[in-house]
């Protein structure tokens, strides 16, 4: 049976999401991250009720922080899809590559709601290419 999308609900989407392997987040029209779902939760080592308090951007490489910005505060402000990597500390310490791409969110009145957005671990991708885990990814020097 095909699912008819109609008929999905709001409360249909929390359960879905967090079944899901593919790290997901939601921000708020402000660009404030309100839903990590349990894949994003599980790589950060948040707790659900520590992501009131919690900040993804703690997890960014300082040397990262303006690209990423940059990028990020563009398309919450022009309400914009974007991509952008960038070098972020896993709950053990080590330091991975998210690909993160998101797009704008709209109220069926056309208010913005913020962005949906995932991130994906490519750090075996950048390394097996010889790239320097970098924002933007620059070629490695010898």
């Amino acid at each position: 049976m095909i699912l008819n999308l109609a008929q999905l609900t709001h409360g249909d989407f929390v359960p879905m999401a967090e079944a899901m392997p593919t790290m997901l987040w939601l921000s708020d029209g402000k660009g404030e991250c309100v839903y990590l779902n349990k894949a994003l939760r599980e790589f950060w080592g948040v707790d659900v009720a520590d992501l009131p308090r919690f900040s993804w951007a703690s997890t960014l490489l300082p040397d990262d922080h303006e690209a990423v910005f940059r990028i990020v505060a563009n398309a919450v402000e022009k309400k914009i899809p974007f991509i952008v990597n960038g070098r972020y500390r896993r709950k053990d310490g080590v330091v991975r590559i998210l690909e993160t791409r998101a797009e704008p969110r709209f109220a069926p009145n056309g208010e913005f709601l913020g962005m949906i957005g995932t991130n994906r671990d490519v750090t075996d991708e950048a390394e097996d290419a010889g790239l320097v885990p970098a924002a933007g990814i620059e070629p490695a020097t010898p």
